[in-house]
């Protein structure tokens, strides 16, 4: 049998506070309505021991609900302000939960079942809202702290160990996070407005970090697997980062400064890296590395800059850097341990990059505007390296054939000055040399 204790007191308007409690023992509740009325809060606690429920209201028409199962659990919530509303669940042992919201019309869903899980939910300004805070497993922990107006934040947690803090600054903000597994890690900030952040994790040891300053910028976040690492950071208005991750030790580093710059980056296997940094405008990255080992670096800056880059096989690395504006990289790499370098400094340069086999070593560097540069390689030990400087330079390099460690392809190609063209082509057998020089 359930004991019931009501409590009314006569404010502005009426308010209600009520406790619940069965099978208890060292457990205590407090209700404390202090200024405003019709406000609601309710307390009940079922077969917890050395429990301590507390609900502090002071405003009108505020709602607060805790409802504790298990031992040695805690719950507070403070609510200054007008139709505030905070609901807290808790099931099992030691859970910690705390809301404290300040401002009018926020909102506060905290639900805990396990042991030993932690939730704080911390609201000041004018409809916030948290859709849900929702653990299930032993030694949680979720924080969100909103500020400003309009804000919303989810997060869920399945498993053991998982930790997420959201931080929220600005108005109509959006932070939406998922953890399922053990020892998952997501820091996520955002200033501004109607900036959104959307991150799964699955797996262990996943780790997540995002900062986004600005206004309408997007990251989205996906991690399946052991120990993988991605930071974003974007500052400026209308960027979009997507990075996903799935297999072990995988690392991926985006930084973008600017307006309306686009990242993808996608990443297949173990111990790959991908590092992309954007400043200005309107600039677009994708990089895809499917495999172990491979290594991805762009760098642009500058406005309409381009870059593509797949990489699939083992122990391939590519470092591009575009300076200027409307630079176009493509680049595609189908094997092993295959290096390649672009460095494009001026504007509406052009490389396109297709190569195939093992231990090729590719390298572009154009300096001035117009350049474009052509590498096909379909074969094994072969190098090519392309060097431009002036405008509307072409060149072309193909090389088809088996090399050997001791004798191998390789192909040259140097111009300085205005409208060059040179071609070299190489098929079949090996230790064949090509060098073509313009000045």
């Amino acid at each position: 049998m359930k004991k019931y204790i009501a409590i009314a007191a006569a404010m502005v308007m009426m308010s209600f506070a009520s406790y619940a409690n069965a099978a208890t023992s060292n457990s205590s509740a407090s209700i404390n309505q202090s200024v405003g009325g019709a406000n609601d809060a309710a307390v009940e606690q079922t077969d917890s021991n050395f429990s301590t429920a507390d609900i502090n209201q002071a405003g009108n028409v505020n709602k607060a609900e805790v409802e504790q199962t298990g031992n040695a659990n805690t719950a507070s919530v403070s609510q200054v302000g007008n139709l505030n509303e905070a609901d807290v669940e808790q099931a099992g042992n030691s859970n910690t939960a705390t809301v404290a919201q300040v401002g009018d019309s926020n909102f506060a869903d905290v639900d805990q079942n396990g042991n030993n899980n932690t939730a704080a939910v911390s609201q000041k300004g004018n409809g916030n809202t948290v859709e849900e805070i929702k653990q299930t497993g032993n030694g949680n922990n979720a924080e969100v702290a909103q500020q400003g107006n309009s804000n919303t934040a989810k997060l869920a947690q399945n498993g053991n160990s998982n930790s997420a803090e959201l931080e929220q600054v600005g108005n109509n903000n959006a932070a939406d996070v998922n953890q399922a597994g053990y020892g998952n890690t997501v820091d996520a900030d955002q200033k501004g407005a109607s900036n959104q952040t959307n991150i799964a994790q699955t797996g262990t040891a996943n780790f997540a970090e995002v900062d986004q300053n600005g206004s309408s910028n997007s990251a989205t976040l996906e991690q399946d697997g052991t120990a993988n690492v991605a930071n974003i950071e974007q500052t400026g208005s209308g960027n979009q980062t997507g990075i996903e991750q799935s297999g072990n030790g995988n690392s991926a580093d985006v930084a973008q400064t600017g307006s309306g710059n686009n990242t993808d980056a996608d990443q297949k296997g173990s111990n790959n890296l991908a590092s992309i940094a954007q400043t200005g405008n309107d600039n677009f990255a994708e990089t895809e590395q499917i495999g172990n080992g491979n290594r991805v670096d762009v760098a642009q800056s500058g406005n309409n800059n381009s870059a593509n880059v797949l990489q699939a096989g083992d122990g391939n690395v590519a470092d591009l850097e575009q300076l200027g504006s409307g630079n176009v990289t493509d680049l595609a790499m189908n094997g092993d341990f295959s290096t390649v370098d672009v460095d494009q400094n001026g504007n509406l340069n052009s490389a396109m990059i297709n190569t195939a086999g093992s231990f090729n070593d590719i390298s572009v560097e154009q300096t001035g505007d117009l350049n474009s540069a052509n590498i096909d390689q379909a074969t094994s030990y072969a190098d090519a390296s392309i060097e431009q400087s002036g405008s509307s330079n072409v060149a072309n390099i193909t090389q088809t054939g088996a090399g050997t460690a001791l004798a191998r392809n390789s192909a040259s190609i140097e111009q300085s000055g205005s409208f060059n063209t040179a071609n070299i082509s190489q098929s079949g057998g090996a230790g064949n040399t090509a060098s073509i020089a313009q000045k």
